[in-house]
């Protein structure tokens, strides 16, 4: 009896495939591709009837070397804003070459440790708590803070430890945590309604 056929068997021409064959290569490429991803609606309420905003979730992915249908799948608009998902962030920092891991080694109710380490020094850990998302007002009656904060500290601890250790790679990628309440507000940096109205503005 021969021996049953490998799953790459399965599927003629599979080694031939070129995964970026069908990507957009151009502007107008793009924009046919964002009609087709907002008539299809396979992508729910995440775009709507926004065709402008995943053109802009594809540009700016692919900028990081990221597939359109990663983009799509990571990408959410939130309050107008570009917001991503944590695995996405974190896969910005694995694909960049500058960490030799990242992981959860400790996770409760009340906080939850991420251990990394960067290439050529040593491992260190990231702790973040329940007490961080509820200061940064994440934490709101019925919302998955409440009902399932193991997850939730997860992801935050992901997110910030990513954000601390590899801003040159996901400098301005926001979660939808961080525009929630329609601000976005850098921790180094906070742009008051003062400081917008004594900007000078060029004559």
């Amino acid at each position: 009896m021969g021996s049953a056929p490998s799953a790459a068997m399965t599927i003629p021409g599979a080694s031939d495939l070129d995964p970026y064959a069908l990507q957009p290569r151009g502007w107008e490429d793009l924009n046919a591709f964002a009609i087709t991803v907002v008539d299809s609606r396979l992508y729910g309420s995440k775009f709507g009837t926004n065709v402008s905003a995943v053109m802009i979730a594809v540009g700016e992915a692919r900028e990081r070397g990221i597939a359109a249908g990663v983009a799509l799948r990571s990408a959410y608009v939130v309050h107008d804003q570009l917001a991503w998902s944590t695995a996405y962030i974190v896969g910005l920092v694995k694909k960049s070459g500058l960490c030799e891991y990242i992981e959860i080694v400790e996770t409760t109710a009340e906080r939850a440790v991420v251990e990394y380490k960067k290439p050529r020094r040593p491992a260190k850990k990231f702790d973040f708590t329940i007490q961080e998302a509820r200061d940064a007002g994440w934490v709101k009656a019925k919302s998955k803070w409440e009902t399932n904060p193991r997850t939730m500290l997860r992801w935050a601890a992901f997110r910030e430890c990513c954000r601390f250790e590899w801003p040159e790679v996901v400098s301005g990628v926001y979660s939808p945590d961080d525009i929630r309440d329609g601000a976005i507000t850098d921790a180094e940096f906070e742009q008051t309604a003062a400081d917008m109205s004594s900007a000078v503005v060029p004559s």
